[in-house]
């Protein structure tokens, strides 16, 4: 007789553990849909993603679903495995247990199995494999899955594991965090956007505690730093009841890995975050638990390149780093991400806490940030070398994607002297390629610097003025005129101290950009002039090309606003020709942006609107963030000019709040303004006051809200158009008229003050606005302008309106 003792399985047979939960399930359903097309694909699926993930949610939520679709008449199967060992014998017994096959024969459970899963579709469900693996697929779990899926094609199995199981027909479902959107307070939650921040609301609510929609911001801000991870949130929301804490003390407390050691699950190696990675540590072998460890000290990721000279620095072969990281990443300790068409790696914040806490020694952890800092202070010196070429979108990109990298090399550098030099040269290399601009990230330039400053001793030096007048340089593209102001007069004392006020390129350049940008005077403003030219001639003779072109860059612009037409295209066209010869996308867009200036204001708008659009193409091909900005504003004046003059409210409107968002302000840059209030003025007068401010009004917004509706006005194709800015006669207003007919007949300023019944000081005031909004320099200009213009429109008209002279 056969003792054998066939159980009938339910619908769903699950391990205790997997069926008590009890807490809803929240999200995931991308995820959800994608499992469940993959099992019409593959007889393998498996669930993969780091520790406390969420794997073991999704894989019994999956398991209730698809017990109710039909798809699986033999039932389906759902297994944990965690309490089994490596080298335990009950794998396929404890299987078949589940499945309803009794176990008080003598005949091997794993024929039993194969009887039984082969008479119906089976879904056999397996939570955490990632012990039982062994290497290549020679563990106890790839050679039972592979002898049941040969023996029975009827079968159907999905798993759960750290790594890929390595059975025949298998594909990976990677299970990332949840997501976390960006919310402001009273905001709407998002199903699909904001996983984690329902997740922690329901868990919160679960023991008695309540987040508002007022705590949203602060409730985000918790989430990005759990990573997503349910499990940390899920451990997050008991300690607001547990431990009577607030979300701002949770957020604020030093050691969050150590507040999280006291979990809710069952599971042993769940039940606290650290237990957790720990079960996924010890599986490691131990290169890559020495590789973890080092891998650690990365802010914000790193590439293969920085990985390998890591490891080089602690005996590991560098030809085996790549390798070695594929592992991690496979067993969901890393995190590999595609940017740029190279692998950029991370460790989450969590992981990466856990593995700083392996006791590693202080003689490990000080060479490890030895070579870590020279590592990042040589590759911004590299980047510094390399930036104005054909790889310069990536220089950029690199320069500030290490930006966290940098923070801390920095930081580690200058807390000894011996290595505070090259902290130094981290900082100004890394702001020399003008990474921070493109990135619209102005204010951790300044932050990089003044660190610089901080740990600089009271006798000025090369790098001490260099950091100085970068730092001018910057708060003067802010148009934070007090800050330049106040770091002018620090240049000026250091540089003077050394006696290179007037020959040190980088202190040529900074002041020449003060004068060109903060000036509110024209006839000031004009010494940018020399200073920049100045400042090319020196930098080129030092070979630092990407600076020299900078100034020369500079001395363009400066040239076009202030100077006259014919130097004007001779500087641009220069400026443009050197751009296009290095190939440099953000250099050429700058270039373009500058020629495009000089045609808006002497010559052909159309021609101006051509110059721009391509200007703005480039900085959005390459991801610029502060370029666009001022191609938006000068698409604006052009419109304006083409009388185009509600696009135009709209584009200056969206240049003011894109202004805002790239910490940069034209009412701080007086050159600037000069131009956009001459056209602003005629849009008014145009559209009036009312209409120009909701149109301005609707620009804001549209900069504000999602999408892509300012920068598709930006490039709208070009419409034929009748000039609408008036002839430059027009542009006068009729006081200055008067002035200008009277300067033309040679009268001094105190005989035009009597003839006009005004002050002195009036008339020098007029003459300045003459000069401003005609780009003249002199009274010889203004006379010739009269000429040309005021005697000119008498003649046509039926009576006199001349001046009162």
């Amino acid at each position: 007789m056969n003792d054998t003792t066939t159980v009938a399985a339910p619908l769903v047979s699950m391990t205790p553990q997997l069926a008590g939960s009890t807490t809803s399930f929240i999200g995931r359903s991308t995820q959800i849909a994608a499992a469940r097309e993959l099992l019409h694909e593959f007889r393998v699926v498996t669930l993969t993603g780091p520790g406390g993930v969420g794997k073991t949610r999704l894989l019994t939520q999956l398991a209730a679903q698809l017990a109710d679709s039909g798809d699986f008449p033999g039932g389906v199967v759902v297994v944990g495995l965690g309490d089994l060992s490596a080298g335990d014998d009950r794998l396929a017994s404890t299987i078949a247990r589940r499945a309803g096959l009794g176990d008080n024969a003598a005949d091997d459970p794993l024929i039993r199995l194969i009887r039984h899963v082969g008479e119906q579709q089976t879904l056999l469900m397996l939570d955490n494999c990632e012990h039982l693996l062994g290497e290549v697929g020679d563990g106890p779990v790839p050679r039972l899955l592979n002898t049941l899926l040969a023996a029975t094609t009827t079968l159907t199995v999905m798993a759960t594991s750290r790594m890929k199981l390595g059975v025949h027909d298998e594909t990976l479902l990677d299970i990332p965090p949840l997501r976390i959107g960006a919310l402001n307070s009273g905001d709407q939650l998002d199903d699909d956007a904001h996983e984690a921040l329902r997740l922690l609301i329901d868990r919160v609510a679960a023991v008695h505690g309540t987040i508002t929609s007022a705590d949203y911001p602060l409730a985000g801000t918790l989430c990005r730093m759990l990573d997503g991870i349910p499990l940390a949130i899920e451990i997050a929301a008991g300690l607001l009841e547990k431990n009577g804490m607030t979300l701002q003390e949770i957020v604020d407390h030093p050691d969050l890995l150590r507040l999280l050691d006291d979990g809710p699950s069952d599971q042993p190696h769940h039940r606290t975050m650290r237990a957790t990675m720990s079960w996924s540590y010890e599986l490691l072998r131990e290169p890559e638990q020495r590789l973890f460890r080092l891998l650690s000290i990365f802010e914000a990721g790193f590439d293969l390149d920085a990985a390998r000279s890591i490891g080089a620095a602690f005996d590991l072969d560098p030809d085996d780093i790549q390798g070695l990281l594929g592992r991690l990443v496979r067993k969901s300790l890393l995190v590999g991400e595609n940017r740029g068409g190279r692998t950029r790696y991370r460790l989450l914040e969590l992981v990466r806490k856990f593995a700083q806490h392996l006791d590693t020694g202080d003689d490990e952890r000080a060479a490890l940030s030895n070579a870590h800092a020279h590592y990042y202070a040589g590759l911004a010196a590299k980047a510094r070398r390399l930036w104005f070429g054909p790889d310069e979108a990536a220089w950029l990109d690199s320069t500030i994607i290490n930006h966290p990298n940098s923070l801390t090399a920095q930081r580690h550098l200058l807390s000894t002297p011996d290595t505070a030099t090259s902290g130094m040269n981290l900082a100004i290399d890394a702001v020399s390629t003008r990474a921070y601009v493109s990135a619209g990230n102005l204010n951790d330039a300044l932050r990089l610097l003044a660190r610089n400053l901080e740990s600089h001793p009271a006798q000025p030096s090369t790098r001490h003025i260099t950091a100085l007048s970068m730092s001018m340089w910057v708060a003067a593209l802010q148009g934070n005129g007090s800050l330049a102001t106040s770091l002018l007069d620090q240049v000026t004392d250091a540089a003077r101290a050394l006696n290179c006020f007037d020959t040190d390129g980088a202190v040529l350049y900074s002041r020449g950009t003060y004068h060109f940008l903060t000036e509110p005077r024209r006839a000031h403003a004009r010494k940018s002039l020399d200073l920049l030219a100045r400042a090319e001639m020196v930098l080129r003779e030092q070979g630092a090309e990407g600076d020299a072109f900078m100034a020369g860059l500079f001395s363009a612009m400066a040239t076009t606003f202030l100077a006259g037409r014919t130097d004007a295209f001779a500087a641009t066209e220069r400026i443009l020709s050197l751009a296009q010869a290095a190939q440099a996308p953000w250099c050429l867009s700058w270039a373009l942006w500058t020629r495009a200036v000089a045609e808006l204001l002497y010559d052909d708008a159309d021609q101006a609107a051509t110059l721009a659009k391509k200007a703005l193409a480039i900085q959005r091909r390459i991801s610029d963030k502060w370029g666009p900005t001022w191609t938006i504003w000068l698409i604006a004046l052009i419109a304006i000019k083409r009388g185009e003059h509600d696009t135009g409210a709209q584009l200056l409107g969206g240049a003011s709040m894109a202004q805002q968002l790239a910490q940069t302000s034209v009412r701080g840059m007086p050159t600037f303004l000069r131009v956009q209030e001459k056209f602003e003025d005629h849009a008014r007068s145009e559209l009036g006051d009312e209409m120009f401010d909701r149109q301005f009004a609707t620009g804001e917004a549209m900069t504000r809200e999602p999408g892509e509706r300012i920068y598709a006005l930006a490039a709208r194709p070009l419409t034929a158009h009748t000039p609408a800015v008036p002839d430059q006669a027009c542009a006068l207003t009729t006081r200055e008229q008067q002035v200008a007919a009277l300067v033309a007949e040679e009268h001094d300023t105190r005989r035009i003050a009597t003839v006009l019944g005004i002050s002195p000081r009036t008339v020098e005031t007029h003459i300045g606005n003459i000069y401003d909004k005609l780009h003249l320099d002199s009274r010889v200009g203004i006379a010739r302008w009269v000429g040309r213009n005021i005697r000119a429109s008498r003649e046509t008209q039926p009576s006199n309106t001349g001046s009162s002279a």
